[in-house]
């Protein structure tokens, strides 16, 4: 099918690239990530973790320090010590 180079591509609206959605901030989408983690495990203040932070290579390096950051403050809060963090954008590092 050709399609002249002005005709629009994607039905999504102008200058929004995820779709119709906005993302959440990486502080609330970690918040709510880790809220549903850990009310599945049976950690009480005073327990120590190791937090693998990990996007399977869709993540930058820079948006996993983000979430990194979060998750630690996250745990610090709950009394959580992480023993030691592994980030690396595609698992592997």
């Amino acid at each position: 099918m050709n399609t002249p180079s002005n005709a629009p591509t994607s039905s999504r609206p102008p200058g929004n690239i995820t779709g119709w959605r906005k993302l959440a901030p990486a502080d609330d989408t970690c918040r709510m990530m880790l809220d549903r983690i850990l009310a599945d495990l049976p950690l009480r203040s005073g327990d120590e973790v190791l937090l693998p932070v990990n996007s399977m290579g869709a993540t930058t390096l820079l948006e996993l320090y983000i979430m990194n950051r979060r998750a630690h403050l996250i745990l610090a809060e709950r009394g959580i010590r992480i023993h030691a963090t592994h980030d690396h954008p595609d698992g592997a590092g």
